[in-house]
């Protein structure tokens, strides 16, 4: 049995002689060194495995060499490839010399044609299809029916109420919520009056639509007061226009509007003298006593 032991540790298999391998010593690993205390078996192969991993890290790499010789051996292998493809295209011929003259003419001939074929100053097919697609309008948005006819609706909605409106204002009486849009109105067309003479004629339109009021109010008793009042702006604005007329023209008999205006104005105001009472029948007789003398003989 010792001549197997001692044929084993000379060999290298027995744990004094791996031990002397990776520490340099000879002793048993088994006994304590001395001043050392007993390493438990577990501490010991921790500390070899640390060992065996130790040796693999610093292990010197052959990867670098092999990569080299790999790129020392590549030019080599190039050279007989196309050492190989040139015996390849000798053998095998290219195109034949009347395959290529053919196909040099048609290519020749298709250019030719398409360039006779562009219009001058184009830039081809694709110029051709860019222009066209330029000169196509984008389309244009254009609402549903339902928002058009939504929208006509509140148009003309929009215009009748105007057109009520407008109505309305020229046919208000003294005491009607239009009524002193019609008087703003009528003052601001007198003061735009280009000359004397349109200034006059304007007035004499608001004094004969003072008359028309006067005898809407007249069937109104409720309304007295304002009738009053009415009857007294329609002779303020008659002597106004009259004043007017003899400073433009020298005179105002002989102008023919005003002599018609006091023929329509007798014609309304008239009649509702029988229908009148107090001061309103004496400042209608009044009136008709200063339009008197201007009237068509």
């Amino acid at each position: 049995m010792d001549d197997r032991r001692s044929r084993r540790c000379a060999s290298g298999g027995c744990a004094g002689a791996r031990h002397a391998r990776r520490t340099g010593r000879h002793d048993d690993p088994a006994e304590p060194r001395h001043g050392a205390p007993h390493e438990p078996p577990r501490e010991r192969a921790r500390d070899a495995a640390h060992d065996r991993g130790h040796d693999r890290l610093h292990r010197p790499r052959r990867t670098a060499a092999r990569r080299r010789s790999a790129r020392e051996r590549m030019p080599e292998e190039a050279e007989e490839v196309i050492a190989r493809l040139a015996e390849l295209r000798d053998a095998l011929g290219g195109p034949r010399p009347e395959f290529r003259a053919r196909l040099r003419e048609t290519l020749l001939s298709a250019h030719e044609e398409l360039r006779r074929s562009a219009p001058e100053g184009s830039g081809g097919p694709a110029a051709d299809r860019a222009a066209a697609a330029l000169a196509v309008p984008p389309p244009a948005f254009r609402p549903s029916l339902r928002v058009r006819l939504r929208s006509a609706a509140l148009a003309l909605a929009l215009l009748a109420a105007l057109l009520g409106m407008s109505w309305g204002v020229q046919h208000a009486v003294p005491g009607d919520t239009l009524y002193p849009i019609k008087r703003a109105t009528e003052s601001a067309l007198i003061r735009l009056s280009v000359d004397e003479t349109a200034r006059a004629e304007r007035e004499l339109d608001t004094a004969h639509n003072r008359a028309t009021e006067v005898a809407v109010l007249a069937a109104d008793p409720a309304r007295k007061k304002l009738l009053e009042k009415t009857i007294d702006d329609m002779a303020s604005t008659t002597r106004s226009a009259i004043r007017t007329l003899t400073r433009a023209k020298g005179g105002a008999r002989d102008h023919g509007k005003l002599r018609r205006f006091a023929a329509e104005q007798r014609n309304v105001v008239e009649p509702l003298i029988p229908a009148l009472n107090g001061s309103s029948k004496e400042k209608a007789s009044a009136y008709l006593h200063l339009i008197e003398g201007f009237e068509d003989p």
